[in-house]
């Protein structure tokens, strides 16, 4: 009765933890669904097919943008004005996403419809109330998935340490970030249907049986339609408990007809999707992605893994568990290893050899989040490893350390303070526990360097500053300052060898700006770059942005006012294969569409206080 509380309590808090997320970050789900991008594609099935009736030209959807987000319309990529949508050879535009996501949100969508209209509300699909929809379809399926997952953990783990793996994956993972923040999204729902297929796998090889077949024929199915590179999802039940290649071979051919029930039962899932290219497109299967593929002979699994790009450890560190994890079921030869092992390596390669390997509109790598059901098996039995004896002290800091780093995580992204598709290391550290965004953290972020302490440098001498043009000139001080107009830029040059500098000295680069006009396009600011050439190579090269230096007292990652005069500076470290023949160069770009107004260009030399 105890341990029953105990489970109660646990689950009880899981539930207001998200539903504290829930309230606080649903503003962002529907922003994101109303702008455009993954979840908008995912979604515009719904309001097609059961509202206006266009899906072969999605006109209603497309007028529904245009009047919510006209923003976000830009004719330069086709004749829609959207990337979620190709072209097609016929004419006709392609939703570029699967239509899985929409087929598990369509009890939601509709029922949503249905309350519009009988309250007399406006029944376009693009209301709060559709939005709410889709929200508490992602919440419901991911529920569920957790549900069954601790059914089945609890097969192989004791309950406590079952419950616990449950908790750390639902708090201390970035699903959290896709259930609450970025709803609209596949993966959330992926880890849901993962759930599932697990679930059905492991009590199809307990009691073989038609239901269990079919429902993983149709899990398998939504899955592989939801992203098609997921069809090594169907690895799981074939392999689940693996006994031996021989075993297994003969296994399932006993089970053939529940095979056959299956395959049926997949086909029959990914069906709607091949019904639609047809219609649309006049072929039974399409590429929607265009010119967008994956590289398989350059895979970025390190990058993938460990870098400050949306890394899956970096931003997900909870997951490094799961290789002691994986041992532990080595030495106690789980029949469980293979499949997931198998299933793990083949996915990695895959989602990091997509070109776009650091996957943007994410907090950590997304692609991942799906495979969270897995993983919680090597998970949980580390944790049951650690549960025992004095590893409790060490399980309870481990759980709580994760669980609130990816909570802070979560918030700062809300924020605006970490944006993890474009993070360093420098960024990330300076930011690492932080509540409040700062200079420093604001340069790390744009330059990918730390900055020193300031205070234990000293000033040594300006080695050279840029003479300006003195286009303008403010009569009332006399203050002369160059109009740098859009995709411009000004540049100095000298060697090394004039400078005077030494190897661990410190160089300063500022600028002193004015943005005449608000840009918070971070690929389309102005920048200030420094770097050293050694014979045609550069050694060292450093940027920062300069229009969000500019009018941002709060240091935001965007934010500019305009026509407000500021100072975008930098340090950087001579480094220690510096050469008398060696040239540093520095130059003033302006990338963006607005004006720039410059008022000094300054070049200084810095040493370590003694």
């Amino acid at each position: 009765m105890k341990t029953n509380r105990y489970w109660y309590f646990s689950g009880l808090l899981i539930c207001v933890i998200y539903l504290i997320g829930s309230v606080q970050y649903y503003g962002m789900h529907k922003q994101l669904l109303k702008d455009g991008g993954d979840g908008w594609g995912y979604y515009i099935y719904l309001p097609s097919a059961f509202i206006s009736g266009d899906l072969t030209t999605l006109e209603h959807v497309f007028d529904k943008r245009k009047e919510v987000s006209p923003h976000t319309i830009d004719y330069n990529i086709n004749h829609m004005g959207a990337s979620e949508v190709y072209i097609a050879p016929n004419g006709n535009p392609v939703i570029k996403y699967t239509s899985g996501v929409a087929i598990m949100m369509s009890p939601f969508f509709l029922t949503a419809h249905i309350i519009t209209k009988v309250t007399g509300g406006q029944a376009d699909g693009f209301g709060d109330i559709y939005w709410f929809s889709i929200y508490i379809g992602v919440i419901f399926w991911v529920t569920m998935g957790l549900i069954l997952l601790f059914k089945t953990l609890s097969r192989y783990l004791n309950q406590d340490s079952a419950f616990l793996t449950l908790g750390l994956i639902a708090l201390g993972t970035n699903l959290y970030y896709f259930s609450v923040y970025n709803a609209g999204m596949s993966h959330a729902p992926l880890f849901a249907l993962y759930c599932i297929l697990i679930y059905f796998s492991d009590k199809f090889y307990l009691s073989p049986g038609k239901f269990p077949a079919i429902i993983i024929g149709l899990a398998a199915g939504l899955i592989t339609m939801i992203r098609p590179v997921e069809l090594i999802c169907v690895l799981i039940p074939l392999l689940w408990s693996f006994d031996g290649f021989h075993h297994r071979l003969k296994k399932l051919w006993n089970l053939r007809i529940y095979l056959l029930l299956a395959a049926i039962a997949f086909f029959i899932s990914v069906f709607p999707q091949l019904l639609y290219w047809k219609i649309t497109t006049g072929d039974w299967l399409y590429y929607s992605y265009g010119d967008e593929g994956f590289n398989f002979l350059k895979s970025r699994i390190k990058k993938g893994l460990l870098g400050y790009q949306n890394g899956w450890l970096v931003y997900t560190p909870l997951m490094f568990l799961v290789f002691p994890g994986l041992w532990i079921m080595f030495k106690k030869r789980s029949r469980l290893l293979f499949p997931i092992t198998l299933f793990m390596i083949l996915h990695i390669y895959i989602v990091y050899s997509w070109h776009n390997w650091y996957y943007i509109n994410s907090f950590g790598s997304r692609p991942m989040v799906e495979t969270y059901a897995l993983m919680a098996f090597p998970l949980g039995y580390f944790i049951q490893w650690l549960s025992k004896s004095w590893r409790k002290i060490i399980l309870v800091v481990l759980s709580v350390f994760f669980v609130l780093l990816n909570q802070l995580q979560t918030w700062q992204v809300s924020q605006g303070m970490l944006l993890s598709e474009q993070g360093n290391s420098a960024y990330y550290w300076e930011l690492f526990g932080r509540t409040k965004m700062t200079e420093k953290i604001l340069i790390a972020a744009d330059t990918g360097v730390r900055q020193p302490e300031i205070g234990k440098l000293d000033s040594v001498s300006l080695l050279f500053e840029y003479a300006i043009a003195g286009d303008i000139e403010v009569e009332e001080t006399g203050e002369l300052y160059q109009v740098l107009p859009a995709y411009t830029d000004i540049k100095l040059e000298a060697a090394l060898k004039d400078l005077n500098v030494k190897p661990g000295d410190y160089i300063r680069v500022s600028v002193e700006a004015l943005s005449r006009g608000w840009n918070s396009d971070r690929w389309g600011m102005a920048t200030v770059t420094a770097y050293i050439e050694k014979d045609g190579d550069q050694t060292v090269r450093v940027w920062n942005r300069i229009n969000n230096k500019l009018g941002n007292p709060t240091w935001n990652l965007w934010g500019t006012t305009p026509d407000v005069w500021g100072e975008a500076w930098f340090y950087f470290e001579v480094p220690k294969s510096f050469d008398s023949t060696d040239v540093l160069h520095v130059f003033v770009e302006n990338r963006g569409h607005v004006d720039i107004y410059v008022r000094s260009l300054k070049v200084e030399h810095w040493v370590k206080e003694i």
